[in-house]
């Protein structure tokens, strides 16, 4: 009888440890696969940004860009840059603009 006990006790502990080691194989899946989708999201945001860029939605592209630097997104590093990019190009339009209201103003 102790001996069936054991044995039993025995199969137990088994079944337990194969249960949490497929669990922990199962949560390392899940966990790898919430990253590949926030790297794909991630990417479609920067895609997203860009085209709204060339569509003349530049405050929609600065909203993306910013919050993609924010979370400290694997892709912060390209929406700064981009970012930056932006900022130059909105400040060299509005000195131009600028230029050209003092011009139409002198003639």
């Amino acid at each position: 009888m102790a001996q069936k006990n054991s044995i039993l006790v025995a199969v137990i502990v088994l079944l337990l440890l194969v249960l949490f080691t497929g669990c922990g194989e199962s949560n390392i899946r899940t966990a790898s696969a919430h990253r590949r989708f926030n790297r794909v999201m991630e990417q479609a945001r920067i895609d997203t940004a860009l085209e709204s860029i060339e569509q003349g939605r530049l405050q929609y592209a600065i909203y993306l860009l910013e919050d993609l630097i924010e979370s400290n997104s694997a892709f912060a590093g390209q929406a700064r840059q981009i970012l930056d990019e932006l900022k130059a190009a909105r400040q060299e339009i509005a000195q131009a603009r600028a230029m050209k209201a003092s011009l139409i103003a002198v003639n």
